[in-house]
C-alpha cells in the first residue's frame, strides 16, 4: 500500500465515521422525547408527576 492508498483509507474510514455520528445523533435526537416521557413514568412518583414534574433531556454540546 502506497502513501496515496493509505491516505484515501483514512479518508474513507473519516467520511463513515462522520456519517455514523450523524446517524446517531439523529436517532438520539428522536428517541429523546420517548425516552423523557419513559423516565419520568418510571423515576417520578405519581403526586409528582401530578404537580407537572418532568423528567428533561439536556445534553451539552
Amino acid at each position: 500500500m502506497n502513501e496515496t492508498d493509505f491516505l484515501t483509507v483514512l479518508d474513507e474510514a473519516s467520511c463513515e465515521a462522520h456519517r455514523r455520528e450523524v446517524a446517531y445523533r439523529a436517532w438520539v435526537d428522536s428517541a429523546r422525547a420517548a425516552v423523557a416521557a419513559e423516565l419520568t413514568a418510571e423515576l417520578i412518583s405519581a403526586d409528582m408527576r401530578a404537580a407537572r414534574v418532568r423528567f428533561e433531556w439536556t445534553e451539552e454540546r
